[in-house]
């Protein structure tokens, strides 16, 4: 009895020490509650620079978020962005939220000359760009989003690039990574709720990159989300799991290096 003791203390030891350094392949996280040491347990991070402003520290491969395709309005840059006239409607689905035009220029250069700066210097090592879709959505002029996304990569050739979507130009453009949102399940806004979707293949590029996905789902129904990271996985995707909102922490990460589950305490 006394050894039997001694070895479940061992072997919870072990799996305490194991679960201590499981780092996890993926993180996309919008909030500003996860702690360095938290977000030390991924491999590669995408933040939002207004809420992690200074990363060096962090052990990471960093992606600083920037949304190319829409501006929030609760962004800093928000009224200068609107006294240039490249504003279109509001994002019906998320409020607060709008479209931007290419067609003159000017939003292009405060990206690159501004935004794209002011990010890297925070300590980011990549730029996330996000709403490439909504360029799509609001531009016939596919050669005018390419153009912009590949005269980043040229003013900044040290950098790594990770375009959201856009797959209709990903093998047009200059990039090193891709993530695949919303190809296992999606959300509907109307009715808020999730549901999974009815694709079973695998996105295929004409190059090699780096391809990560996020899907969403209920964050309590942990089977479930085992599920998703599975069906990822299996697809060959570097994968992460979350709500819609990716304000809220997981409760539950793939770690990479065990190909295991690890539950998490969210206060890390």
């Amino acid at each position: 009895m006394k050894y039997l003791k001694f070895t479940i203390l061992i072997l919870t030891f072990l799996f305490c020490i194991c679960n201590l350094f499981a780092r996890s392949p993926f993180l996309i996280y919008y909030g500003d509650n996860a702690s360095i040491n938290y977000l030390n347990n991924f491999k590669v991070v995408v933040l939002d620079p207004d809420h992690y402003n200074y990363v060096f520290g962090l052990k990471a491969y960093k992606y600083g978020y920037v949304s190319i395709g829409e501006v929030e309005n609760y962004r800093d840059y928000f009224k200068f962005v609107k006294n240039m006239g490249v504003l279109l409607k509001e994002n019906k689905n998320w409020k607060g939220a709008y479209y931007v035009s290419l067609k003159s220029g000017k939003w292009q250069d405060f990206v690159i000359n501004y935004i794209i700066p002011s990010v890297l210097a925070k300590g980011y090592n990549g730029i996330f760009l996000d709403t490439v879709d909504s360029l799509l959505l609001n531009h016939e002029d596919k050669g005018l989003i390419i153009k912009f996304i590949n005269s980043i990569k040229k003013r900044f050739p040290h950098i790594k690039l990770m375009l959201n979507r856009g797959f209709a130009i990903a093998n047009m453009v200059d990039i090193d990574a891709i993530l695949l949102e919303s190809t296992i399940t999606t959300y509907n806004f109307k009715t808020q709720k999730y549901s999974f979707l009815n694709l079973n293949k695998r996105y295929q590029f004409n190059k090699k990159v780096e391809e990560f996905s996020v899907d969403y789902w209920y964050l309590n129904d942990i089977k479930t989300i085992e599920k998703i990271y599975k069906k990822a996985l299996k697809l060959g995707y570097k994968p992460f799991v979350s709500d819609i909102s990716l304000q809220k922490l997981p409760k539950i990460r793939y770690d990479e290096d065990s190909k295991s589950f690890v539950y998490t305490n969210n206060n890390m």
